[in-house]
């Protein structure tokens, strides 16, 4: 089988092909990740950043132990579980914002008792080697370090072994992947999460000068100017998922509002404006 995300909701194929089978149409997994094993699948809701468990033929998901024993209940975002040899144990990055998933640390946690322990600080998307090591995301660089998969600790130095991969700090993404047998597979880039929040809107003329900011930092998207160019229409991310339409007014110099529920994206004009 292929597990996969299809439009937020946990799916699997079978590998030569054929219809997909929703796992559990009523979970929210996007912006999180997942792993399977063992019938069962362990994943993060993206309703509230705990870990879950399901089996694969679908049913009703169960919190981890670890989530239940745990005392910061709505305070941390666990994400992107990895299990490690044995079935008994997963990797899981453990963050303080769901906007800033990709800067938190390294846990394992135990399936059976709940126990959590800390392994690496300041570090993602971590992933398990059969030779012994951990290779972790930090700073947009691949890292990695020896690991004792018997004793769950970390027993060498960590080090940088890949500069400059794709990831998204905010999501916790990583452009990255090894096989069993060592061979790694990884996409070149930087952090694409990094300008979160930090973006403007500017005119630039034809001779390449930017004039003043429509609007204050922020994220947007999806600019799309009137039919008589007067107006700018555009979408303003907010905190989480939520998303409104802005209009600037240019010869006002003046930004309104137009929805408030943090449900609506993609403007576009009709044609009589």
């Amino acid at each position: 089988w292929l597990h996969f995300i299809s439009a937020g909701s946990l799916a699997r194929v079978r590998i030569e092909g054929g219809s997909l089978q929703t796992v559990n149409s009523e979970l929210s997994v996007l912006r999180s990740g997942f792993t399977s094993f063992e019938d069962k699948i362990v994943f993060s809701d993206s309703t509230d950043g705990r870990l879950y468990s399901i089996p694969v033929s679908g049913g009703e998901p169960s919190l981890l132990p670890s989530m239940m024993s745990d005392q910061s209940e709505g305070t941390r975002i666990f994400s992107w579980p990895r299990v490690l040899s044995g079935n008994t144990h997963i990797l899981v990055t453990s963050s303080n914002s769901e906007n800033r998933v990709g800067l938190g640390n390294i846990e394992v946690h135990s399936l059976d008792t709940g126990e959590v322990t800390t392994v690496i600080q300041s570090a993602s998307n971590a992933t398990y080697l059969d030779s012994g090591h951990i290779v972790f995301i930090r700073d947009a660089d691949l890292w990695a370090v020896p690991f004792d998969v018997t004793g769950l600790n970390v027993v060498g130095s960590q080090a940088p072994i890949i500069e400059g991969i794709e990831v998204n700090s905010a999501y916790g993404h990583a452009a990255y992947s090894v096989t069993s047998s060592g061979r790694l597979f990884y996409l070149p880039g930087a952090d694409t999460g990094a300008t979160l929040n930090a973006g403007n809107i500017s005119w630039i003329d034809r001779n390449g000068i930017t004039s003043g900011a429509v609007a204050d930092e922020g994220s947007f998207a999806h600019l799309r100017l009137s039919p008589d160019e007067e107006l700018l229409a555009f979408t303003r991310y907010d905190e989480g998922d939520s998303s409104d339409i802005f209009v600037w007014e240019f010869e006002r110099n003046t930004l309104g509002r137009r929805t408030f529920e943090g449900k609506a994206s993609r403007p576009i004009w009709t044609h009589d404006g």
